[in-house]
This record gives C-alpha cells, structure tokens and sequence, in this order.
C-alpha cells in the first residue's frame, strides 16, 4: 500500500485534468443511422494562429444508410481534419462551435468522394465537462455530407458527453491521506506501543474485582475511585476522582 500510494505522489505531475474525453450519446439520423465513439479535446489549449483548435484524439463511426452513406469510422490514421470550427448559417445568424471531421477520400460508380461530419453544439466546450447538446432544431444543424453529391442527412437527437478527470490538488491529497494510512498500518503490525494516552485498559477477572470489594469492606469503605475506607476515615474530606472521603 505504500508503495502505491508513493507511486500515485510521483505520478500526479503526469496526469492531465485538461484534456477530456467526449463521448457520443443518442446520436441519431434522420434516416434512423447512428453514430458513436469519442473524441479528445483540451479546451484550454493554445489557439492555432492560423486554422481550428485541433481535436487530441478520436474514433467515430457512423452506420451504413444506402445508396449514398457508407458505413465509415474516422479515426486520425484515416480522417485528415478533426478540429472544432465556427459556424453559422448566415452572414447575419448565429455562430456556433462544431466538431467537424473530414473522413477519406472515396471513388465509387455513382460518385460519391469525400464525407465530411459535422455535429454543431449549442455552447462551447469547457473543462468542467458536463453533457452539451448537438444543435438540431435549426441553422446550421448537425450532419453528415458528401461533398461530390451535395447529398446531407441531418442528425435529429443527441449530444456530447464529457467527466472530467480530478485535479491534481485533489489526487496529491488522496496519495497523501493513503501515505499516512499505510504508515498507521505497518507502524501497529509491528507491535509498537501505542502513544502515551491510548493505552488500553486491562480488564480484571472477576476473582480480582471480588479480592478488591472484601480489601474494601475490612478497611470500612469503597473502593471506588481508588479510595480505601481506612484512608478514608483518617482523611476526613473529599478525595481524588471525585470521591467523597468520610
């Protein structure tokens, strides 16, 4: 255990609370198709100075739907862009973020080439994670299109979903706290006395209790408190632990 918990001190600096995984949930067509995967993104990351924040990592696919949408999963060794734009659906409207990739290029007979997804959210991205919900209800709505045919199916529900990780002020306490609780642990297996004021109490027999009631009853008093009847009576005031001495 203390192993562990010096292995999680000396790894706290390696560990990213910046970078979050989104997950794809109910993320559903038009035409019924579904998508599902992940992606990677750090939010706070340095803004290109030109082109998108680009997108960490990712793996998406999205499900077949003849005659124009192969089934397809974009992953970075396929897919050459995976960044968040800004979109809008007009001069004048609206600009949204949209995770956007741009899969393979494909060559078929009925000229299908390059299939692009874009899932347009309603607010930014941030590193407090949360669920963000596709934008669906209007201008520029989620989609998948194919750039040759100008052929689009459109997402109707769904939404991004990201837990982030715990902060690294948060896991030095934790490797802390376990520190301290392995210590505790090896420090009694080794049968070391406890510190002054937590030793136990030992427990006397009953043949011990009975010895000490009949020493008391010939001294003229109780016991209790430490207090003998003989020096008692000689005292004449009150004792230690609260003892009424008579």
């Amino acid at each position: 255990m203390a192993a562990s918990s010096l292995a999680l001190l000396g790894g706290t600096e390696l560990i990213s609370a910046k970078v979050l995984r989104w997950d794809l949930q109910n993320v559903t067509f038009e035409d019924g198709g579904t998508a599902h995967g992940f992606f990677l993104f750090d939010a706070d990351a340095p803004r290109p100075a030109e082109g998108a924040p680009p997108l960490i990592d990712w793996d998406i696919s999205v499900d077949e739907r003849p005659i124009y949408f192969p089934g397809i999963r974009l992953t970075p060794a396929n897919t050459p862009y995976g960044e968040i734009l800004d979109i809008s659906g007009g001069p004048a409207e609206p600009v949204f973020p949209a995770v956007y990739f741009v899969g393979p290029s494909f060559y078929d007979p009925i000229g299908r080439n390059v299939l692009e997804l874009s899932l347009v959210l309603d607010h930014p991205l941030t590193d407090a994670g949360g669920a963000v919900a596709l934008h669906t209800e209007s201008r520029p709505r989620s989609n998948e299109f194919l750039s040759y045919t100008a052929v689009a199916r459109f997402l109707i529900t769904g939404e991004v979903v990201a837990i982030p990780e715990p902060s690294q002020v948060r896991l030095l306490s934790i490797a802390v706290l376990l520190f301290l609780f392995s210590a505790l642990v090896r420090f009694l297996s080794r049968g070391a006395p406890l510190p002054h004021g937590l030793q136990p109490v030992p427990r006397r027999s009953e043949n011990e209790d009975s010895a000490q009631n009949t020493t008391s009853s010939h001294h003229g008093g109780t016991g209790i408190g430490g207090c003998h009847g003989r020096r008692a009576s000689v005292a004449g005031s009150v004792g230690l632990a609260g003892c009424d001495v008579r």
